[in-house]
């Protein structure tokens, strides 16, 4: 009989229609399984009408409707019943609109992360912050949008302020609350840290806790934020040519005249210039007689140093000792590092405070470094 298979078999190549007809084959619907639905973690769930045949039932076709013979047989071959032409177009409306939205929706994702990441956030997504953001792979949308409007996890504020010394960070970081002082010391003089730049037989990290600010996250330890502070420190250096510095310094040398231009220096356009006065000095084997030195040596800043104190013995004391102290004297900026590996041009061989607002004069004559050191007394400025 037509349209009816031979020994009741299933049809071939598909279904048969209620007049024999092979149902007329349309195209599949999009599965929009692209690479935007896995960055969304959305997969396409088609169950409208028994599409996408979801209980791996191998004995009926994909439609899983039964087929009526044109003799009227009431058996049920495996074939499926067709759809009618105005349900088939709004299933593929909806199947439309559906990849249309995951594909939407994950190139709003996608251009949410690339303006956090890049810093730049659009005018649209002004809560947005930049920062490290913890997302996983099978989040929807709306849950990776709510974490990025959320926030990153800051932890707790550190700030480091240039010119710090050790005790000085470690009061600081101690006043978080998060370690206490006794842990700190023991992570500062234990044997895990990776410590840049610092010659073998020095055990002070003088110098070598890069000042900025920090985040404390919930698992940090006082190992890690230390360690934290010498990774910043090694980021910094690797931007410079260390192989160009003044005198062919090492990189540890080049940290101890910046932690004196840090000291000395009030405003910017000083610390290279200050630098220069430093290279000159050691250029004709003067002692530098930096009183940064001398208060580091006496282990408090004072306004004003006394006769007495330029006296104290101390390799720190760069009135006592040509050449470079044996360490930084504090946690110099990338200013100061700047400027102690580009300081500028000039005979300058002293410096002398002239204004309350932290600028000096220069000059290389010692004639005119008394004149104008007289001049600052009168001022009150020494």
């Amino acid at each position: 009989m037509a349209g009816r298979p031979p020994g009741g078999r299933r049809p071939a190549n598909g279904a048969v229609s209620g007049m024999g007809r092979r149902r007329r084959e349309h195209g599949e619907p999009d599965e929009g399984g692209s690479w935007l639905d896995e960055l969304t973690g959305e997969f396409p769930q088609v169950d409208e009408h028994g599409h996408g045949d979801s209980n791996g039932d191998s004995n009926g076709d994909s439609n899983g409707g039964p087929v009526e013979w044109e003799d009227g047989s009431d058996r049920r071959p495996y074939a499926p019943a067709p759809l009618g032409r105005a349900e088939l177009r709004r299933f593929e409306r909806l199947e439309r609109r559906r990849t249309r939205r995951r594909r939407v929706r994950g190139i709003l994702v996608l251009l949410v992360l690339v303006s956090v990441v890049s810093g730049g956030v659009y005018q649209a997504y002004r809560p947005l912050k930049p920062g490290t953001y913890q997302l996983e792979t099978v989040m929807d949308v709306d849950s990776v949008i709510d974490v990025l409007v959320r926030g990153p996890n800051l932890g707790t504020a550190l700030t480091i302020p240039e010119g710090f010394t050790v005790p000085q960070i470690l009061d600081r970081i101690a006043a978080t609350r998060r370690f206490s002082k006794v842990s700190l010391e023991k992570a500062l003089s234990g044997t895990g840290l990776e410590v840049p730049f610092r010659p073998r037989g020095v055990k002070t990290l003088e110098g070598l806790l890069f000042p900025q600010t920090y985040r404390i996250e919930k698992d940090a330890t006082a190992a890690t934020v230390l360690q934290q502070m010498l990774d910043q420190l090694n980021r910094v250096m690797s931007g410079f040519d260390l192989a160009a510095a003044p005198r062919h310094l090492s990189p540890y040398q080049v940290l101890i005249v910046a932690s004196m231009v840090e000291r000395e220096a009030k405003v910017p356009q000083d610390r290279p210039r200050i630098a220069r006065v430093i290279y000159n000095r050691l250029a004709k084997g003067r002692q530098l007689q930096i009183d940064a030195t001398v208060q580091y040596a006496l282990g408090n800043a004072r306004p004003r140093l006394s006769n007495q104190d330029l006296h104290v013995p101390s390799p720190y004391n760069t009135y006592l000792h040509a050449g470079l102290p044996p360490t930084p004297i504090a946690s110099p900026g990338q200013a100061s590092i700047e400027a102690a590996l580009k300081p500028a041009s000039g005979p300058w061989l002293y410096y002398v405070l002239i204004d309350k607002d932290g600028h000096h004069a220069f000059t290389s004559s010692a004639a005119e470094f008394a004149r104008l050191k007289a001049e600052a007394k009168r001022k009150g400025l020494l």
